[in-house]
């Protein structure tokens, strides 16, 4: 068998392996969602060590590890990526990967805010994974602190839980 591991990208799902105690904190997080919460994780850690590989994985190997995984919907953004350099895309990749509809008429985060609770609201568990957050920072332009405190509101109300990667503690990003 070839080696599945390469410099930069994600290992294919197929190919995970190990982990096995992150994939249990993350797994033990959202499977409490039928208490009524739902658990964000954040992943911290040096470059290469397989942060993007752990959440892709997440993102598609969830239903072998949850109690109930129809009652879940998942999706993998690559912040890096050009359609997510604005805030209008991020939230269309994020919604149209989650199967939710929003007004476009609507402000983006309004738009988004409307589509999860209307997700929440008939059952569902929309859980995002986030790979290099710290990207966000770098546009603090396209994503000023209204974007947090939106995510954070709905986060608070259990509408929605994120799991992110990151280089470093999403606190040090808070000022």
């Amino acid at each position: 068998m070839p080696n599945p591991f390469f410099y930069g990208g994600h290992v294919q799902p197929e190919s995970f392996v190990g982990r096995k105690a992150e994939l249990r904190r993350i797994f033990s997080a959202l499977d409490t969602a039928h208490t009524g919460q739902l658990q964000s994780i954040s992943v911290v850690g040096p470059r290469r060590i397989g942060k993007s590989s752990l959440l892709f994985y997440v993102a598609h190997r969830f239903a072998q590890h949850l109690t109930a995984p129809k009652n879940y919907r998942f999706t993998y953004v690559e912040l890096p990526s050009a359609e997510c350099r604005t805030l209008d895309g991020l939230v269309t990749k994020i919604l149209r990967d989650l199967g939710a509809n929003g007004n476009k008429k609507q402000p983006p985060l309004v738009r988004f805010e409307s589509a999860i609770n209307a997700l929440r609201a008939n059952g569902i568990y929309p859980v995002v994974c986030v790979d290099e957050f710290e990207e966000l920072t770098d546009h603090r332009d396209e994503f000023p602190h209204d974007v947090y405190d939106s995510w954070r509101a709905l986060i608070n109300n259990h509408a929605i839980a994120f799991i992110t990667a990151s280089k470093s503690p999403l606190c040090r990003w808070a000022n």
